[in-house]
């Protein structure tokens, strides 16, 4: 059995769903992908996107966390 590649788009909403559901396996049964796959793409301090700033120092953009800012 042949193993699905797990793109970048997928570790995305990998991350993304996880800050918003926060259960391994829920993520997993929504992407029809396994719990230890979701477990080997969560990216630690992962900021969701709807936690996001964006923040323009010296001309150039940057992504903040909320959580920094208070």
């Amino acid at each position: 059995m042949a193993r699905a590649k797990i793109t970048d788009e997928v570790i995305e909403q990998i991350n993304e769903l996880y800050c918003e559901i926060g259960i391994k396996s829920q993520v997993a049964k929504a992407l029809g992908i396994s719990a230890s796959t979701v477990n080997k793409y969560i990216i630690p301090d992962y900021v969701c996107k709807a936690d996001r700033v964006v923040e323009v120092f010296s001309g150039r953009p940057s992504i903040i966390s909320m959580d920094k800012i208070n």
